[in-house]
């Protein structure tokens, strides 16, 4: 695995992305890798009684996106805050993306592991980034926020523990500045304009 991104969950668990390398497709009865190779993949490690892989995500097509270095590793994934989702239930998910242009959405309490035919992930959204990758993504105000290389910073609100598929556009920050602050920037102004008069 290369590049994880290590995100604790709570003592004795951790969840990180990992980037392209050998996935075993053929599976065990538990519906894990046979030779526990979990390349490209979301992976949620127990760390009781020794370090183990307690769930994982890889999508169905994982193989050639390792083969093509478009592993979604490359972004590292976050947690989110315990979100509700319409039918009241508690969810805790965590997001990642990386060079694909993906954004993979999985359930900590039930990750999808593989399948061939297709993924078994609580969301993937598609067409929203306009290229890879290659940084965290960031959570703020319950918006998931992502800069992908050669696009403008997309923010993905979180609704009934779901992000929106559509993407908005976030062209700039406004701030508000206070009175008092405004008045000691008038103040500073004035005292540099006497200033250079002096000179």
């Amino acid at each position: 695995m290369a590049g994880p991104r290590l995100r604790r969950m709570r003592p004795g668990i951790c969840s990180l992305s990992s980037a392209n390398g050998t996935f075993d497709t053929t599976l065990n009865t538990n519906g894990f890798p046979v030779n526990g190779n979990c390349g490209n993949c979301f992976v949620k490690l127990s760390t009781s009684g020794g370090l183990r892989l307690a769930d994982y995500f890889t999508p169905h097509n994982t193989v050639a996106e390792s083969n093509a270095d478009q592993d979604f590793g490359s972004g590292g994934g976050i947690l989110l805050v315990d979100v509700t989702d319409s039918g009241g239930k508690i969810r805790h998910l965590s997001v990642g993306a990386g060079k694909d242009a993906l954004i993979y959405v999985v359930d900590r309490d039930s990750m999808g592991r593989f399948n061939a035919n297709t993924d078994q992930i609580y969301q993937e959204i598609s067409g929203q980034l306009g290229g890879g990758i290659f940084s965290m993504p960031a959570f703020f105000n319950n918006t998931v926020y992502y800069g992908a290389v050669g696009d403008a910073l997309k923010a993905f609100p979180v609704t009934s523990a779901k992000l929106r598929e559509h993407s908005f556009v976030t062209i700039h920050t406004s701030f508000r500045i206070s009175r008092n602050d405004a008045e000691r920037v008038r103040q500073r102004r004035r005292q540099r304009n006497r200033l250079g008069h002096r000179k």
